[in-house]
């Protein structure tokens, strides 16, 4: 038995199949193109880019195509009545025609339900208690508690009031010239850093703010070793992230 699971969030368009067991035996992903020096796309462009990826990303080897026994997809960014992307609507309407078309049937996931089933299935752990997660992208900085119960039960404990960490290394990786979407790259510049620069992070107990840190950081570009304020906002991010996990 396998499983195919589509996800089309901002800036990926992922998929991948998993056998009953858990085990990973395909999976293809493309990032959307975003034109240098940008800080994004418009979600209808984003939309439109990964319906144009379907054909490419969907080769699913002929051994398994007709031997779906699922489909789940990412409908929204996260499991709570106000969310919402159109972005996701390219991925939900694929995995309903795959659906329909093989009579299998159809789960439907949040973005961060999904990020949070990664993160445990690529360390080969999953609790049986409640445990606490960090959910750090560009569109979600938070601390949740989480139990497992058939589904992912999450609750708020904290999160960024301003800009999220992703956007932080996002905007900062934009001025220091690196293509966006900027993790991978400031990742790598920064391995090279000494850890000169450091930038103050924000935490009112388990709320951060990035704001402050990023306008410092956008302040420091062009004057100091783009290596170094690269390892400065990793740092300052981790330290935030710390003290409002330890605030708990």
């Amino acid at each position: 038995m396998y499983y195919l699971g589509i996800d089309t969030s901002n800036y990926t368009t992922s998929a991948a199949v998993l056998d009953s067991e858990g085990k990973l035996v395909w999976e293809r992903r493309r990032l959307l193109k975003v034109p240098r020096g940008q800080r994004g796309l418009r979600q209808s462009e984003a939309f439109f880019q990964h319906v144009r990826k379907f054909p490419d990303i969907f080769q699913v080897p002929a051994g398994l195509s007709g031997k779906l026994s699922g489909v789940a997809v990412s409908t929204r960014p996260r499991d709570v009545e106000s969310s919402y992307m159109p972005v996701f609507v390219a991925g939900t309407s694929f995995a309903q025609v795959i659906s329909q078309a093989l009579g299998i049937p159809l789960l439907e996931c949040s973005h961060q339900q999904n990020h949070l089933a990664a993160g445990l299935w690529s360390t080969g752990w999953w609790p049986q208690e409640k445990f606490l997660a960090l959910h750090l992208s560009g569109g979600t900085s938070e601390i949740l508690e989480v139990e497992w119960d058939k589904s992912f039960k999450i609750k708020l404990l904290g999160e960024s009031k301003d800009i999220n960490a992703g956007q932080f290394i996002d905007r900062v990786g934009v001025a220091l010239g690196l293509d966006f979407p900027a993790g991978p790259q400031l990742e790598t510049l920064a391995a090279g850093a000494r850890g000169e620069v450091r930038l103050a992070s924000s935490v009112h107990q388990m709320d951060m703010s990035f704001s402050g840190p990023l306008s410092a950081a956008l302040r420091l570009a062009g004057s100091v070793d783009p290596a170094e304020l690269a390892r400065g906002v990793e740092d300052c991010i981790a330290k935030a992230a710390k003290s409002a996990v330890t605030s708990s």
